[in-house]
């Protein structure tokens, strides 16, 4: 009897394992399958939503008009260009879109700040978070075959590259003397 169980618990764990080895093997084809402009174009919309989601909460949290201006900015253009990406794509490939492996962007510690507090947390957050789409965009460029992606994600690098010197700079004005500088 406890051969015969020992025999079917090995059996269950083979299966299992052939099983979960193909669906792995399926997984992978089917990512590698996918254009690496497509693999961009996933990734860099929710690079934005990130963003927007963001920039959403100083619309109502921020205490200084010039961060609920720019990001009432970031939050119109971003929504523009993930409609321009989301065109890009079903283009590219009709395969489902993929996950990112892009580690989330952590946004309790901002949602739980107002007012100042939460501007300078907010300017800081939003250039860290403009530096890895700087990295993110300069790294497809060079990756990129559809002549359309190409020249967005260079335009993207250097526009949230300057757009990140600007919050840098409105961060350190804040932090100094509590007024923003243009």
């Amino acid at each position: 009897m406890r051969n015969t169980l020992l025999a079917t618990a090995f059996t269950c764990v083979s299966i299992l394992s052939v099983s979960f080895s193909m669906n792995h093997a399926e997984a992978k084809e089917s990512a590698s399958s996918v254009p690496y402009d497509a693999k961009f174009l996933d990734q860099f919309s929710e690079h934005h939503g990130d963003a927007i989601k963001m920039g959403e909460m100083a619309t109502s949290k921020a205490a200084n008009p010039e961060v609920k201006k720019i990001a009432e900015k970031m939050v119109a253009e971003q929504t523009d260009e993930i409609k321009k990406m989301k065109e890009w794509r079903e283009k590219i490939s009709s395969a489902p879109a993929m996950a990112s492996s892009m580690p989330k962007m952590d946004m309790s510690n901002l949602s739980q700040k107002n007012g100042r507090d939460f501007d300078i947390a907010f300017l800081d957050m939003m250039a860290k978070h403009h530096q890895q789409g700087v990295s993110m965009a300069k790294e497809a460029t060079a990756k990129l075959s559809n002549p359309e992606v190409k020249t967005f994600a260079k335009n993207a690098a250097e526009k949230q590259d300057q757009e990140r010197r600007k919050l840098i700079k409105m961060k350190k004005s804040e932090s100094s003397d509590g007024t923003m500088t243009k």
